[in-house]
């Protein structure tokens, strides 16, 4: 080979080897500035783009930006710019009783039409992201497109929880129930801590031409029936239209579990609503458990951690120790125990709410131990509404070398008594009279009505 074709030979494949590196350098450029901008996109769409100006999450985050929302943040309120016109928007929603509206964007002409562009580029990029077609949802300017777009960013993902919201908000100002339900029932399945959100518009179809719907659909007991029958007593505007709920729902296939009717008593009890309280346990409980509420619950200490709202509760304290244990010498029984350390006893103390009738009551128990104090540890009952005049207390408890019966009795007015309190105390006022030892136990209390 001559010197001339060695060196022409030379010259190609040093060319080829500086074209073979200028394309590996522009590829790994153009890998790193997509990885950094797709790194960058939430922080800073724009030097995002500057570095790939085709990337699709710049884009979408950009408009994100722009509409005042962050899909990434918790879902407790629905983000909405907070401009004079969204804000008109957003209380006629609330007047319609939609708790946290979602409105659209309210853009200057020339940014929304931007906007419009970003996201439609980005979708043109990424056709499977849900994120692009809620966006055009929310900047088109026609219902119908809105709904439509919705619904497609719904389809192409079960996630999209902002689409799915705006459309639930819309079948509900549509007086759509079937299809608030429908997503209503996906909302909760996929996101169960956002029933914030969702409970109000199952509230509305408590009562009203739509209430079958939402009965049928509670009778298919769905995972998030419990929630929704827990929570539906705050949303209403009159817990009896529950009550009524529950009372189909007894009468289907899928009666209200324990939990279910414990769960809504209690809020009854918790907000002093007594005599509806013990109309739902006279019409949502059988025989031979309607005695519980309108009766005395667990007197023998057998349900140290039950959820009934009718259930012992007790309060700890320094110098005594309370605990649910068998009972000494009587065979398959349980006892409240108290154990007194021979110091100074803090407030301390157990009790259970009734919902007894007007009437006059007995109630029995048996006591067992050996206790020291200078005044008494007695039983008490209350009116809640009067809690500190008693209707009645016990003798003072002090044991027995064997188990020992007592008894008292007491009267419930006919007014202002609609809840009672069973309570264990020690009356003492002094802090030398907080001085306790030894031990007792307390067991089989009952409760009966007094003869005439």
């Amino acid at each position: 080979m001559s010197r001339v074709g060695a060196r022409g030979s030379f010259s190609r494949t040093r060319a080829g080897r500086i074209l073979l590196a200028a394309v590996g350098a522009l590829w790994i450029w153009r890998v790193a500035a997509t990885t950094l901008a797709a790194w960058l996109a939430h922080d800073a769409p724009d030097f995002a783009l500057w570095l790939s100006p085709g990337s699709s999450d710049a884009l979408v985050w950009r408009t994100e930006q722009a509409l005042g929302q962050d899909p990434q943040a918790p879902l407790e309120s629905i983000p909405a710019l907070e401009t004079p016109k969204a804000l008109a928007e957003s209380a006629a929603l609330l007047a319609q009783g939609v708790a946290a509206p979602m409105v659209s964007p309210d853009l200057p002409p020339a940014e929304r039409e931007a906007r419009r562009r970003d996201v439609a580029r980005a979708w043109a990029n990424a056709p499977l992201d849900a994120r692009a077609p809620r966006l055009l949802a929310q900047l088109a300017d026609a219902p119908d497109a809105t709904r439509a777009l919705m619904r497609e960013s719904l389809r192409l993902s079960q996630h999209e929880d902002l689409a799915r919201y705006w459309l639930l908000q819309d079948a509900f100002v549509r007086r759509d129930a079937a299809r608030q339900i429908e997503l209503a029932d996906g909302y909760l399945r996929g996101q169960p801590s956002a029933y914030q959100l969702v409970i109000p518009f199952i509230a509305n179809l408590v009562v009203g031409d739509d209430a079958p719907l939402l009965l049928r659909a509670l009778q298919a007991n769905p995972p998030w029936r419990h929630l929704a029958l827990g929570q539906l007593p705050e949303s209403v505007r009159d817990p009896r239209s529950v009550l009524g709920l529950l009372m189909e729902l007894k009468q289907g296939p899928t009666p209200p579990t324990l939990g279910e009717r414990n769960a809504f008593v209690s809020y009854l009890a918790r907000t002093r609503q007594f005599a509806l309280a013990r109309q739902a346990l006279e019409a949502l409980t059988d025989e031979p458990d309607r005695t519980v509420g309108l009766g005395l619950f667990d007197g023998g200490f057998r349900r140290s951690r039950s959820p009934s709202p009718f259930a012992w509760k007790m309060t700890f304290a320094d110098g005594v120790s309370l605990r649910f244990a068998p009972a000494p010498g009587l065979a398959d029984k349980n006892a409240l125990d108290l154990q007194f350390m021979g110091r100074t006893v803090d407030d301390f103390g157990i009790a259970q709410l009734m919902l007894l009738p007007a009437g006059r009551y007995v109630l029995t128990g048996r006591q067992n131990g050996h206790l020291l104090a200078r005044r008494a540890l007695r039983w008490s009952v209350t009116c809640v509404e009067t809690p500190h005049t008693p209707l009645a207390h016990s003798d003072r408890l002090s044991g027995g070398e064997t188990w020992t019966d007592f008894r008292f009795g007491f009267e419930v007015p006919g007014h202002d008594c609609e809840g009672q309190q069973l309570s264990l105390a020690l009356d003492a006022v002094s802090i030398s009279e907080r001085i306790v030892s030894g031990e007792l136990y307390l067991t089989d209390l009952a409760l009966e009505r007094a003869a005439p």
